[in-house]
């Protein structure tokens, strides 16, 4: 390589560092336009997808308990660097994750409580039999002369000053009829409108004094209503069913009893009670219960069961059913522990799997050389993590005996308090997980009150998709399958949660996301800044390296035709080969003798 194409060299070199610079200055221009456009689209549908395979996962196959949901793992594993160790726990975009695991449809935590309330379930009242003055066997409740008193005292407390009485249903006046024996009687009887033969309580949360207060609840004007006798008669102690065909009245809905009473009303027997029904408003022509009707007994019915359920919330031994969730937090341990293990073990693990597969190795010592370097590295990666590890498994134990207290309430209530204590359980729970945010001595103020507004922004829209489909689960009316009900739950709440966290990041009430704007452009200024000086400085170090080459062997070169020329005579030597040399070295074009003689300064 001669000199001048030495210096061709350093000019190509100088000419694709123009072109590095011009296609690091297009990479980044284009890297900072995605940064600048929201394509909250893009992003919606992309959460979206990962929401429903964490959730598709964590409620078909119970693993609520662990704490990390398979889209997380996965995410984790596929962008895991020891140098950049990306943690989804740690972003508050992830922070949906949690309020999804605020709420269980199917969860073994559930179906415990549940088994413990079949096991525990105690009726209020029993009956006994007793013979009658015409000497047959009757069937009475030991609180027979208690429930007289109270019927009695409730008629008396309605008689309007003229006497008479209103039906609590129709708003008719209530009639009296004279028996076979000459007795006047009234045609209104007073109505449990929960039956006493459904009442029940679950015993092992309910002392003695509390079920006491439950008999007397059922047996006040909370709990009666005046109905036509027919009406009473034909709706007797009427039971709810589920589709297995488990009795469920002590649960049903004001709308699944309502449903049930006006059945029973609807069904043809035979003989008078239709035509008596229609005849006191029960029925309309058609044989079916008026929509006004339907919606006093359902009104009534949600009345007599938030009244129920303030009693029972008033007498509940909270000790208990904090014992009872401190065992089910006890035995959930295993798998938050195993959870964070995974999480934090898998990633480092399936990563050193494949520098070892990409390595190649060659033999069985060099497969286990490999193996115990990368078992070192794991090992250091873990205990680096262990503070995290139990600092996240006591916050998520205590996650979780909080949301089992709160699931043991719920089961006891009904209604509408049940609605308000499922809601103050969503609102405990964020309250918890917005504590952690605070602490977060990483997090800015901004990026702090950003990350609780979202938090608990989706998690009163989590709950508003819960509440709405435990009223639509609960109407007898509902056109859905049951079977349809739990994925079309999951799919609801992730649209309307991701929707709700997309407009808020489009708002940026804390200006987080230009903050948060600036700080990707810096560090991607930065990236793409570091990686134009590493490549520039490697085409120009190869490009050194070839010149240093040209001219070391053009120096030497140099001096050896230096050398020749001194010890050079003309009448002794050629001269050809030298000047052939010299004008080789610095791009000479050819000459002709008496050229060479000027040249070397010889007369010609």
């Amino acid at each position: 390589m001669t000199l001048q194409e030495a210096i061709l060299l350093q000019q190509a070199a100088m000419e694709e560092e123009e072109r590095v610079y011009s296609a690091w200055a297009e990479k980044l221009n284009r890297d900072m336009k995605d940064i600048l456009t929201d394509n909250f689209g893009t992003q919606f549908l992309h959460s979206c997808g990962r929401d429903l395979a964490g959730e598709v996962v964590r409620n078909y196959f119970d693993t609520s308990d662990y704490h990390i949901t398979v889209d997380q793992l996965v995410k984790r594993i596929f962008t895991f660097d020891y140098d950049d160790d990306f943690d989804p726990l740690s972003k508050t975009e992830d922070l949906r994750k949690s309020v999804y695991n605020y709420t269980d449809q199917d969860s073994g935590t559930l179906k415990q409580i549940e088994q413990t309330d079949k096991i525990h379930r105690t009726k209020l009242f029993d009956k006994i039999s007793s013979e009658g003055s015409d000497g047959k066997t009757h069937r009475r409740y030991e609180d027979q002369a208690r429930i007289t008193r109270e019927k009695k005292a409730y008629v008396d407390e309605k008689n309007l000053e003229n006497g008479t009485i209103i039906d609590s249903y129709t708003g008719n006046e209530g009639e009296y009829v004279v028996d076979d024996q000459g007795n006047r009687r009234r045609r209104l009887e007073v109505d449990h409108v929960q039956a006493l033969n459904a009442a029940s309580v679950n015993g092992r949360y309910v002392n003695e004094v509390g079920r006491e207060k439950l008999r007397e609840f059922y047996n006040s004007q909370d709990n009666f209503a005046l109905m036509d006798k027919s009406a009473n008669a034909s709706k007797g102690d009427v039971r709810v069913f589920d589709a297995a065909g488990q009795d469920i009245t002590h649960k049903a809905s004001p709308a699944q009893l309502a449903d049930a009473i006006c059945n029973q009303w609807e069904k043809d027997n035979g003989g008078e009670k239709i035509r008596n029904l229609q005849d006191k408003g029960y029925l309309n022509e058609e044989g079916k219960v008026p929509a006004s009707i339907r919606r006093k007994l359902e009104e009534r019915i949600k009345t007599s069961q938030n009244g129920e359920s303030k009693v029972i919330l008033k007498y509940t031994e909270y000790g208990q059913v904090a014992a009872d969730a401190g065992k089910e937090t006890a035995n959930a341990i295993g798998k938050i522990i195993a959870g964070q293990i995974l999480y934090f073990g898998a990633p480092p693990l399936i990563h050193e799997v494949k520098i070892i597969l990409q390595a190649k190795p060659r033999n069985l010592d060099e497969i286990l050389e490999k193996i115990g370097i990368a078992g070192k590295r794991i090992g250091k990666y873990m205990l680096a993590k262990m503070k995290s590890i139990f600092k996240n498994t006591a916050f998520n134990a205590v996650k979780k005996w909080v949301k089992t207290f709160m699931d043991i309430l719920i089961s006891l209530v009904k209604d509408t308090v049940a609605r308000m204590v499922k809601a103050a359980k969503s609102v405990f729970l964020a309250s918890i997980d917005a504590l952690r945010i605070l602490g977060d001595k990483t997090a800015t103020r901004a990026e702090k009150a950003d990350a609780v507004t979202s938090l608990y922004a989706v998690t009163l829209t989590n709950l508003a998709v819960d509440t709405l489909f435990t009223y639509l689960e609960a109407q007898p009316t509902m056109v859905l399958p049951s079977w349809m009900i739990k994925p079309l739950q999951i799919l609801t709440s992730i649209v309307c949660m991701n929707l709700t966290q997309v407009v808020l990041q489009k708002a940026d009430l804390f200006d987080v996301r230009h903050g948060f704007k600036m700080s990707q452009i810096e560090s991607l200024f930065e990236a793409n800044r570091n990686s134009y000086l590493r490549e520039v400085e490697s085409l120009n170090e190869a490009v050194e390296e070839k010149i240093q080459q040209v001219i070391q062997a053009s120096q030497s070169q140099a001096q050896d035709i230096h050398q020749r020329l001194q010890k050079f005579n003309s009448f002794e030597e050629g001269r050809g080969k030298s000047l052939k040399e010299i004008r080789q070295l610095f791009s000479i074009p050819e000459r002709t003798d008496d050229e060479d003689d000027d040249f070397l300064g010889e007369p010609s």
